[in-house]
C-alpha cells in the first residue's frame, strides 16, 4: 500500500514513521523539500500547499507526480489549499474528507459545526470592519479576542480585547496602516473564565469504531501549547456527553481519521473551542504513554488497517520545545525524559522539539514535569 501525504512537518515526519513501521510506503507533498519529514521520505514531490492544479500547463504537473500509484491520500494540517484537496479525492480517496477540512479552515463555520453538534459554544459574533465590529461588541462584551476567520494558528492572528480603550487602540491601528481587515473576516469570540484547558484525541476508521484516547490537560503560553499531561480526571457526565456528541457528529460526516477537540472546562460544564481534523500537538504523549499512539491510528484508521486500544499505559506529560533548544545533556538527568527533536532551525516561537516523560505515580510525574518545565522555558510573548 502506498499513501500520500500532505505537509512535511513534524507531524508529518511522526505520520510517516508510524505508516511505514507498519510497512506503508509513503510519499509526501512538501510545499520546499526541507521539511522534517523529507528526512523520512525521499520519494516526494515539491510543490506549493495552495497549489492549484488547474493551473498546471504542458507536461508531467506536480499533482499528476504526486497521485501516480497511491492507494490513499490523508494530510498533516489544514493551512492546505481545500482546491488541491478536493481535486486529489477525485483521483484517490482522501481521509479526513475535504468537507470537514472546510469547516476546519474557517472558524466561523467550524463554531456552527460546534453548535450543530450540540456541543456548547462561547458567545460569538463575525464581523468585517469596524462597523461590525461596534455591532459584534454589543453582543458578546469587552473581554474578548477577535480572530481570522482563516489561517490563524498558535496565538498568529487574533488581538485580545479588554476595554473600550482596547477598541479606540484598536481602530487607531487601523487608522495608522498598522492592523488590516483580512478578506475573510473574523470571529469576536468571548473570553471565558475557565478552570482548565481539555482537549480530546480520537480516531474514526471507515466501519464506524472509535478508540478515544484519555482527556488531555493542556496549559498554553501565549497562545502556544507548552504542556500536556494525561489521563486527568473530570466531571464524568459533561465527558461523557461530549464525547458521544462529538462521536455522532463524526458519523454523521462519516469521517475517517483522528481528530482533535480542544475544550474549556467552566464551572463542570465543556464549552468546545476548536477541532482540528488531524493529528494534535497535545497527543504527542500518546507516543510513549498509549498502547497505540493518534499517529498510528490515523494511519490504520486512512488505510483500513483497524484501530489499536487508545488505552494509556500510565500517567504521561510532554512539554514543547519552542524557540530554544533543549540541552540534551541536561534532559538526561530527568529520569524518562524522551527527546523528539524535529530538526530545525531555531527562531522565536517555533517549535523545535518535544518531550515526553511517562510515570505510575502522580507524584513522580508532577516532579518530573516540575524539573523539566525549569530546563525548557515556556514560548516567548509574540513581538
Amino acid at each position: 500500500m502506498k499513501l500520500g501525504l500532505l505537509g512535511d512537518g513534524q507531524l508529518g515526519w511522526m505520520l510517516a514513521e508510524a505508516a511505514q513501521r507498519l510497512g506503508i510506503e509513503v510519499r509526501l507533498w512538501s510545499a520546499a523539500g526541507t521539511g522534517t519529514a523529507v528526512r523520512l521520505c525521499p520519494d516526494h514531490v515539491v510543490a506549493p500547499l495552495d497549489y492549484a492544479p488547474a493551473e498546471a500547463a504542458g507536461g508531467p504537473s506536480a499533482f499528476d507526480a504526486f497521485c501516480s500509484g497511491l492507494d490513499v491520500v490523508t494530510y498533516e494540517l489544514e493551512h492546505l489549499s481545500l482546491g488541491l484537496v478536493e481535486a486529489l479525492a477525485k483521483r484517490v480517496p482522501v481521509h479526513p474528507a475535504p468537507a470537514v477540512l472546510a469547516l476546519a479552515q474557517d472558524r466561523w463555520l467550524e463554531k456552527a459545526a460546534l453548535a450543530a453538534a450540540g456541543l456548547e459554544v462561547a458567545p460569538h459574533a463575525p464581523c468585517a470592519d469596524r462597523k461590525t465590529l461596534e455591532e459584534a461588541l454589543r453582543s458578546v462584551g469587552y473581554r474578548a479576542l477577535l480572530k481570522t476567520r482563516r489561517d490563524g494558528y498558535d496565538g498568529k492572528g487574533q488581538w485580545r480585547l479588554d476595554s473600550p480603550e482596547d477598541f479606540e487602540r484598536l481602530l487607531g491601528a487601523e487608522d495608522a496602516g498598522h492592523f488590516r481587515w483580512p478578506a475573510s473576516g473574523c470571529v469576536l469570540e468571548r473570553r471565558l473564565r475557565f478552570d482548565r484547558e481539555l482537549s480530546l484525541v480520537l480516531t474514526r476508521d471507515a466501519s464506524g469504531a472509535f478508540a478515544a484516547h484519555p482527556w488531555t490537560e493542556n496549559r498554553h503560553e501565549h497562545g502556544i501549547l507548552y504542556t500536556s499531561r494525561a489521563p486527568v480526571a473530570l466531571p464524568k457526565a459533561a465527558a461523557e456527553e461530549t464525547e458521544a456528541r462529538l462521536k455522532d457528529w463524526l458519523d454523521s460526516h462519516r469521517y475517517v481519521g483522528t481528530l482533535a477537540l480542544e475544550c474549556f472546562e467552566v464551572d463542570g460544564r465543556l464549552v468546545a473551542n476548536e477541532i482540528a481534523p488531524r493529528v494534535h500537538n497535545s497527543g504527542h504523549w500518546t507516543l510513549d504513554g498509549a498502547r497505540t499512539s493518534q499517529f498510528e491510528n490515523h494511519i490504520r484508521a486512512v488505510c483500513g488497517l483497524g484501530l489499536g486500544s487508545a488505552e494509556a499505559r500510565g500517567l504521561a506529560a510532554m512539554v514543547n520545545v519552542v524557540g530554544v533548544p533543549a540541552n540534551p545533556e541536561l534532559l538526561a538527568r530527568i529520569p524518562g525524559a524522551r527527546l523528539y527533536d524535529y530538526a530545525k532551525a531555531p527562531r522565536a516561537r517555533r517549535k523545535l522539539a518535544h518531550i515526553n516523560l511517562c510515570a505510575d505515580a502522580d507524584a513522580a510525574l508532577t516532579s518530573a514535569l516540575a524539573a523539566l518545565e525549569a530546563l525548557v522555558p515556556p514560548p516567548e510573548p509574540a513581538q
